[in-house]
């Protein structure tokens, strides 16, 4: 079955391009039949939720991936069947976030180290591995199941659209296949934020509305048809969401 892997990236950022064209090579070496489609969007603020939308209108398939353009993870082939299968709704492959710091993404990229050798050394992580959000990293679902529960295009810079898409997903969605697998997170140096945890006081309030109304499905279709109508409103400022 064809598989596109939508990827939502717009930076001129070096060190998030030069992730990015690491993860598409790994891309191309090891899914050849897959098409990787990037999606833009306005970079200030950033949303991730229209660059999807840009990369969609130039997908074709019935089922897709949505992933960041700084992230891998190895032996996708397994996760990918179970969605395509109809075995499950939808399907996160990973379980654990390993996030590089400079020193051990340069060598990933200059250097050709595995990502799991790099993760053995010490002092080449930037934090701690840590458990995934629902929604975050690579998401693999079918397109019906995007169209029905979308990202929320108004979280705007970094922060909460994921944790927030994930609430959606599982109650719109249904109980969702969640693999063992590593996700690697190439460095890059991090979006303005709050915090951490919060990357503005907006977005975590809608993020909050999201999980208030996590397994009530009315309540969940009633943020996501506010999310589509901002979308329209806002379109014909943000000429990529058209």
């Amino acid at each position: 079955m064809s598989i596109d892997v939508i990827v939502p990236f717009a930076s001129e950022c070096e060190h998030r391009q030069r992730a990015f064209e690491w993860v598409s090579k790994r891309y191309a070496e090891r899914h050849p039949d897959w098409r990787l489609i990037v999606g833009e969007a306005p970079t200030s603020p950033w949303c991730k939720a229209r660059a999807v939308h840009d990369a969609l209108q130039h997908s074709d398939t019935d089922v897709i991936i949505v992933a960041d353009a700084d992230v891998w993870v190895d032996e996708l082939e397994p996760y990918v069947e179970i969605v395509t299968a109809r075995a499950r709704p939808w399907c996160t492959p990973h379980r654990r976030v390993i996030r590089f710091n400079e020193v051990g993404t340069a060598h990933i990229i200059d250097d050709g180290v595995h990502p799991v050798d790099i993760a053995l050394m010490r002092g080449q992580l930037e934090q701690t591995p840590y458990t995934a959000l629902l929604g975050g990293g690579l998401v693999i679902l079918p397109r019906a199941l995007y169209d029905a529960c979308p990202l929320d295009p108004r979280f705007e810079g970094w922060g909460s659209e994921d944790w927030a898409w994930g609430f959606a997903l599982c109650t719109i969605g249904g109980r969702r296949a969640q693999g063992d697998a590593l996700i690697w997170h190439l460095w890059h140096p991090p979006q303005e934020r709050m915090n951490r945890v919060i990357g503005s006081t907006e977005s975590d309030a809608l993020r909050e509305r999201y999980q208030k109304a996590a397994g009530d499905v009315e309540a969940t279709n009633a943020l996501i048809e506010e999310g589509r109508q901002w979308l329209l409103t806002h379109s014909s400022s943000h000429p990529s969401s058209s």
